[in-house]
């Protein structure tokens, strides 16, 4: 797929050496959704929904992402003035780990802030709300019986917001 991008018209005038330089991922309601991130793939094979769309990101640097691999964007929340900061772009591998503690660690590496200061929340477009994701897995989200919601860490065109406490 990444191979046949490359000779459409639109790219002819932009310089990219190789397939690693592109992202391409699938469109959903217009937001940035799934990375397809084997470049061998075929339009057939993604299994995209009739009318489905894709959408190409150049990149500034080669990237190779991995089945483990979760693409988000971290912006952190100015309690105060109560804004948030541009987005920056984090890719979070989950074979280190796949818990929210992992998470957490991670992002306070990359801010350099002590983990038990970070509030971490998942905004989910379609509902216009953050959920705020905790360190325990098997917490419940709702009533009645049952195992409970296991909170996910991985899902496509997500934003995670950070609250410095």
């Amino acid at each position: 797929l990444k191979e046949m991008i490359l000779t459409l018209p639109v790219l002819s005038g932009v310089d990219i050496s190789t397939v690693s330089f592109l992202r391409v991922r699938e469109l959903l309601n217009g937001r940035p959704g799934k990375i397809f991130k084997q470049s061998s793939q075929t339009l057939k094979r993604l299994k995209l929904i009739t009318g489905g769309e894709i959408s190409c990101q150049v990149l500034p640097h080669e990237e190779e992402l991995s089945a483990g691999n979760i693409v988000f964007y971290l912006q952190i929340k100015h309690s105060i003035e109560r804004t948030y900061s541009e987005p920056m772009e984090i890719i979070y591998d989950t074979s280190i780990s796949t818990t929210p503690h992992g998470l957490r660690n991670h992002i306070a590496n990359i801010l350099d802030t002590p983990p038990e200061r970070l509030v971490l929340a998942k905004h989910k477009y379609e509902s216009f709300q953050w959920i705020r994701i905790e360190d325990t897995l098997n917490q419940k989200t709702g009533t009645g019986k049952g195992k409970g919601n296991r909170q996910k860490t991985r899902g496509g065109g997500s934003h995670v917001n950070i609250k410095n406490s």
